[in-house]
């Protein structure tokens, strides 16, 4: 498939992600962030998805109790 036709025709992807790593399912878990992956053509003449974005991320202080916000950068 040309890279003309594949970009006419893929739709973007959603990406939800969770901090429940037991869970197989999208529904479950505290949502941390979501990230859209749009139809690409790359330089090397390939095509995919791509996206970025920055979210924070709180994590757990175990000294103490308290929470930490963190920067996470998503590609």
């Amino acid at each position: 498939m040309p890279a003309s036709a594949f970009k006419a025709k893929a739709r973007p992807l959603h990406v939800k992600l969770t901090d429940d790593v037991a869970s197989d399912t999208a529904s479950e878990g505290n949502t941390v962030g979501e990230l859209t992956l749009n139809p690409s053509s790359f330089n090397t003449g390939s095509y995919g998805w791509k996206g970025s974005k920055r979210i924070t991320v709180e994590l757990d202080d175990a000294e103490g109790g308290e929470k930490t916000k963190v920067q996470v950068m998503l590609t």
